[in-house]
């Protein structure tokens, strides 16, 4: 123990210094020599890990109670495990139970790595909050940067955890002051196993979207919530529960709920103080579609009337495409697209 803590003391000071000098004497930025400093904390954390593990292997090995109901099969085995260090490698002893012949690694069951855990759950946890905003290969490089995960490897650490609750990940800046929120609904069909279909509702909150490369955005701060519900009321409720935790809402001016115009999305105005109902660009376009299919010369007018918010002149539109239209089945479609686009919300600045 005391041979680990002197080596691990020389490490910090022989790096440390090395670090330092070139703090003075080369153009760096500190976060050069923070980030180098990170990558020495991680290896001296995989030695601790490595080392933690090693001395409980040995006190089991020795232990009187161990002696009277485990036999010792082999020693020194190789067990290696990705951490949020980096990968450990250390040795470990196999055992036999005398009375019932079951084998185990004992020092591991002890701390709770079973057999064919590649994984330490603390890795496991940090891999599904990042997977909540990015792809299993993305989140696989965030979550262990030292270590080499594979898509199939994250997406099976998640499937491995069940259902999750939408609360599970803790809120990571309380009652933050923002003037906008936008909230983002829809829903798919998903088919099951047993032939039946389901109907899983998906909303997102987050604070706008931010441009991190050409032509490449993402949200600010986003909050997934997901599920199936009987009842909408209990998804929004989770919903205005974590807007209340995470924002200072006397302080939010406005809120934009979006989404294809479902009933229950727009039940979230219920539960949402202040919130303005907005039609998605996405069933915007489809809605629009729909309108001007037959006419496509309109398109452009009515983009033009939505994007500046012209509502009589949209309105007037509407009503010359409809008696322009032969076919009551299209003028049908055409006053569901007018409903739908009807519900913009007439905000310039939009989801």
């Amino acid at each position: 123990m005391e041979l680990i803590i002197q080596e691990i003391a020389e490490v910090i000071r022989v790096e440390f210094a090395e670090e330092i000098q070139r703090l003075l004497t080369e153009v760096r930025d500190i976060s050069e020599f923070i980030m180098a400093t990170q990558t020495m904390l991680d290896g001296i954390g995989v030695k601790l890990v490595a080392e933690a593990m090693e001395t409980l292997d040995k006190a089991v090995r020795e232990s009187a109670d161990r002696k009277r109901t485990w036999v010792v099969k082999s020693k020194g085995d190789i067990k290696n495990l990705a951490t949020i260090f980096g990968e450990v490698s250390y040795k470990r002893t196999y055992y036999q139970n005398k009375k019932t012949g079951e084998y185990s690694y004992l020092s591991d069951e002890l701390v709770g790595i079973a057999a064919h855990d590649k994984l330490d759950t603390s890795l496991q946890a940090r891999l599904i909050e990042e997977a909540i905003d990015m792809p299993y290969r993305r989140s696989g490089k965030k979550a262990a940067e030292a270590v080499e995960l594979t898509s199939q490897t994250v997406m099976n650490s998640i499937r491995k955890l069940g259902s999750v609750d939408n609360n599970a990940v803790k809120i990571k800046d309380n009652k933050k002051i923002v003037k906008t929120l936008y909230i983002e609904a829809d829903e798919d069909h998903v088919a099951l196993q047993d032939g039946k279909c389901a109907e899983p509702k998906l909303v997102y909150v987050h604070e706008g979207i931010k441009e991190v490369g050409k032509e490449r955005w993402e949200l600010v701060n986003p909050r997934y919530f997901s599920g199936i519900y009987t009842n909408s009321d209990e998804l929004w409720l989770e919903v205005a529960d974590y807007i209340d935790e995470a924002y200072d809402a006397k302080l939010i001016e406005k809120i934009y709920l979006s989404g294809d115009g479902a009933s229950w999305i727009k039940n979230g105005l219920g539960w949402l103080k202040g919130s303005i109902y907005v039609l998605d660009r996405y069933h915007l376009s489809k809605y629009v579609t729909q309108a001007t299919a037959h006419m496509s010369d309109i398109t452009p007018f009515m983009w033009k009337y939505i994007n500046n918010g012209e509502r009589k002149k949209l309105k007037k539109l509407f009503t010359q495409i409809i008696s322009s239209t032969e076919t009551d089945t299209k003028k049908k479609s055409v006053r569901e697209a007018r409903s739908y686009t009807w519900e913009l919300g007439w905000h310039k600045k939009s989801i």
